[in-house]
């Protein structure tokens, strides 16, 4: 009985064909994904060109039904994708971009809406893209009725697909978020209070759902958690390009950016670089928060001009310290930030308007400053607040000398008593003191923001 010979493959041979099939492989999926690249890069383009030239034919109501037809057909072809061909990443790409266009449905209903009905002056001046007109308050409002009606379980969908455990809650953002370009304000002021509200709310609510749904670190829950915010910076975009920004709006603009840019330095789910670079970027913000606050004030009268820069300082310093307690690196950079910032506006502040009030104000900042300085021991920081404090004593001298005040005489002594006690009390308790500085400073970089 003859038994068939079993032929034996090389493992030299085998090696070279899963090497073959994996190289095919990996080629397959790049070529998959620059498919994918190309194709929704045309879809942009496509919605870009329909918001920028339009159709010649039919009205605007005819032609943002074809925008309307084209949002739900993608949401209907990512589906199909993902139903028939179970294929999830093509399907994905297309309901985030059935999102996307979501948006852009929202500001052209707004654009319809505000063609018959406006709760401001109005707009005498449209620009040509932006301008879209509706026959009559009723086609305005049946229109915006009907394609919410296929905007709601477009996004429902996608949302699903993309963070299943959050669905609802982000459809009913989303929808909110929309919503708020349909209401006929274009002025920056309501504006601005509007896009500040929604900002600070949709925040809270994307830190609320963070926590509850760990799905909401992967890439496609991120896209989900900030496709939100995607009409409130619509909303104020516009506003900008219709109308030249006022204080109010820079402020509340340069406000928001710096709360969206704390989230995402708080998201754990980032690599300590990209921390370190949103904190850094933070810097900027926090600068022009400040600045818009203090010209607020000063433009409104709501405060003396020597008080200006010292609460720029102040609006600074708490943004900067801020960003000082989510830094990875302990944040020891952005707090002598902080107190240079406060001692160059005090040293500023008693050279451009001297005075009693001021000198005082540059005293205590200064000693303030130098105290901490010398408990964290940072020597820049020590210069400063003890450059801060003599600038502070000088001007009370030089003002008790000219005016020969007792009063100021009497402030002056009050000083000098005051600094030959803290200097003793230094000298007795420092390093008990120390400790206990030490000891907060651990304990308030453990806090969880």
């Amino acid at each position: 009985m003859n038994t068939p010979a079993v032929e034996s493959e090389n493992p030299g041979i085998r090696r070279w064909r899963a090497l073959v099939v994996i190289q095919s492989a990996f080629s397959y999926a790049t070529l998959s994904n620059l498919l994918r690249l190309l194709g929704a890069g045309v879809l942009v383009a496509s919605v870009s060109i329909f918001l920028l030239k339009g159709w010649a034919t039919g009205n605007d109501i005819q032609r943002y039904f074809m925008l309307l037809g084209h949002t739900v057909l993608l949401g209907a072809t990512g589906l199909g994708i993902g139903y028939w061909i179970k294929e999830s990443k093509g399907a994905r790409l297309f309901l985030a971009l059935s999102l996307v266009a979501a948006v852009v449905n929202f500001a052209v209903l707004g654009g319809l809406i505000y063609s018959q009905i406006q709760w401001d002056d109005g707009l005498l001046l449209y620009p040509t893209f932006a301008r879209w007109q509706a026959g009559s308050p009723l086609a305005a409002l049946t229109t915006a009725g009907v394609a919410l009606m296929f905007l709601a379980p477009v996004t429902w969908i996608a949302f699903l697909t993309l963070a299943r455990r959050s669905a609802s809650r982000l459809t009913l953002l989303f929808m909110a978020a929309g919503s708020m370009l349909l209401i006929p304000v274009r002025q920056t002021d309501p504006i601005a209070m509007l896009f500040l509200l929604t900002t600070v709310v949709l925040l809270l609510q994307v830190v609320r759902l963070k926590h509850a749904d760990s799905t909401l670190a992967t890439p496609e829950g991120r896209f989900a958690r900030w496709v939100i915010f995607a009409p409130v910076a619509i909303l104020v975009g516009r506003g900008m390009y219709l109308y030249s920004a006022d204080l109010v709006l820079f402020s509340v603009i340069s406000a928001s950016i710096f709360l969206v840019l704390r989230q995402f330095s708080s998201d754990r789910d980032l690599s300590q670089k990209s921390t370190v670079i949103i904190n850094r970027l933070s810097v900027v913000p926090a600068i022009s928060t400040a600045l818009g606050t203090t010209a607020i004030a000063a433009d409104a009268n709501w405060l003396v001009i020597p008080a200006c820069l010292p609460l720029f300082a102040i609006t600074a310093s708490v943004l900067f310290v801020d960003i000082s307690l989510r830094s990875v690196s302990g944040g020891s950079g952005y707090r002598r930030l902080a107190c240079l910032t406060m001692a160059a506006a005090m040293l500023a502040n008693v050279w451009l308007f001297p005075g009693l009030v001021t000198a005082i104000v540059c005293l205590a900042t200064g000693l303030v400053i130098s105290i901490f300085g010398y408990s964290v021991q940072q020597r820049i920081v020590f210069v400063a607040g003890l450059l801060t404090l003599i600038a502070g004593v000088l001007q009370q001298c030089r003002i008790a000398f000219i005016l020969f005040d007792m009063e100021n005489w009497a402030v002056l002594a009050l000083i000098g008593i005051i600094a030959i006690v803290a200097g003793s009390v230094l000298e007795r308790h420092g390093t008990v003191l120390r400790a206990r500085i030490t000891n907060w400073r651990q304990s308030l970089g453990n806090w969880q923001y």
